[in-house]
């Protein structure tokens, strides 16, 4: 069963993409996308089906200009604002699109921009009164909604988990009932935005959960900060936008563990944080041999992908080894090529990887979901930093327990214990 259903960012772009292409849009343009994401890595992917060339991809970040992603090299914007002409489009697919968009025009960019999806629905960037009056309708939208939550769902206190995403659900629910013990806090409604992660709540034991659509959500969200009722908490570490963990990771290194631990929640560091039990026993095994099955899961929305033809290889790989080999396509994605996909929900997810054997997985919050399953766990990180920070994002997403890989540009493969980083870092507490 298909779990997404609602248009989501990475959707939307497949979508205008299509409809950009169709429109004639990149014909005769030299093509570059702005900020090096795990959005931007998928978007090159759909140029090069399409077989339009991708000059290269813009970023701010020092750490990341000079390398290599996918056959495409990462430039500074002001090297590439000193030689761009008329015929050139910028793809822009970021939660950044307004501040990528002023800093190209400021620099006096002189061809076109192409805006291929939505990300940030709290930004608008002017005050004019249409948009002042388009956000006053907005806020009354999300207390109305705040409303209605509390009379259809009434509960001592709400705990608001913003974002779609499995492994910052997972985070969050790791620690709530740490976080309630000490609160004095003994009834609660968990508020989430999408199936998967009402799923995700539930397989912790929570019964009381709502889910609403991302734009009701961000409404709700922007509801409850303008009013700060005392019996809400919003459980996320940026959004909406008020990072300032990332701002700590940019001098004091720190797992993104903490970041919910100790940064959403104020807990020490030796709390213990709860796993997700509550599997569904599935009905239907898929044909998956017990222990001679490999399931790879090669997307993800965080963190950044591999060189092109990598899980292809991978596929192939473990399939000479004579293993039965499935995708992961619980989200509407395409099996990598030669194997079987794999499209259940996210509560039946755990007593399959276990009946297969083996589950390699590009980084994701599916490893969260999966951490205490018994079998053989491989995690993949691309050889990148996260963000803008001197962290690799092998260190900051480590996986204890698991074979943490980071694959390079060419493909090849090096145990991230090499790293460093992780291993040699002390825990904060704040």
């Amino acid at each position: 069963m298909n779990q997404k259903k609602e248009t989501t960012p990475l959707r939307e772009m497949h979508e205008r993409f299509r409809e950009r292409l169709a429109a004639g849009a990149f014909a005769g343009k030299e093509v570059w996308c702005f900020g090096h994401a795990d959005a931007t890595l998928q978007l090159l992917r759909l140029f090069d089906v399409a077989g339009i060339p991708v000059r290269g991809i813009l970023d701010n970040n020092e750490a990341k200009q000079g390398q290599v992603v996918c056959g495409v090299p990462i430039v500074a914007p002001e090297a590439f604002l000193r030689g761009e002409t008329a015929e050139t489009v910028v793809c822009i697919v970021s939660r950044a699109y307004a501040a990528m968009a002023r800093q190209l025009a400021e620099g006096g960019f002189r061809g076109t921009i192409e805006k291929l999806a939505d990300y940030n629905t709290f930004a608008a960037y002017s005050l004019h009164e249409d948009v002042r009056k388009e956000k006053a309708e907005r806020l009354e939208r999300g207390r109305a909604l705040w409303r209605t939550l509390r009379q259809e769902h009434p509960a001592p206190f709400y705990f608001v988990l913003p974002f779609a995403a499995i492994g910052d659900v997972c985070h969050a629910m790791a620690y709530l009932d740490a976080y309630c013990a000490r609160a004095g806090i003994r009834e609660r409604c968990v508020v989430v935005t999408g199936e998967a992660e009402r799923q995700t709540v539930a397989l912790y034991g929570d019964d009381d959960v709502v889910c609403y659509p991302q734009a009701q959500m961000d409404e709700l969200v922007q509801g409850v900060m303008a009013d700060r009722p005392g019996d809400v908490r919003i459980v996320h570490h940026d959004r909406p936008y008020s990072n300032y963990m990332i701002q700590l990771l940019r001098t004091t290194f720190l797992p993104f563990d903490a970041f919910y631990r100790c940064g959403v929640y104020g807990l020490p560091q030796n709390t213990t944080p709860a796993r997700p039990v509550h599997f569904a026993e599935p009905e239907d095994f898929h044909g998956i041999v017990p222990g001679r099955t490999v399931i790879l899961s090669p997307y993800a929305k965080s963190v950044a992908g591999m060189p092109l033809g990598f899980w292809e290889a991978e596929a192939a790989r473990w399939q000479a080894e004579g293993n039965l080999v499935y995708t992961n396509t619980a989200w509407g994605e395409t099996p990598i090529p030669g194997t079987r996909p794999l499209d259940v929900p996210v509560r039946e997810l755990g007593p399959l990887v276990k009946r297969a054997g083996t589950f390699v997985a590009r980084r994701s919050g599916l490893c969260e979901l999966l951490d205490g399953i018994p079998c053989r766990k491989i995690v993949y990180f691309p050889d990148v930093h996260y963000s803008d920070t001197p962290w690799h994002v092998a260190d900051f997403f480590h996986m204890p327990g698991w074979e943490n890989i980071v694959v390079r540009e060419d493909g090849s493969k090096m145990d991230a214990g090499n790293m460093g980083t992780f291993h040699a870092a002390k825990d904060v507490d704040f």
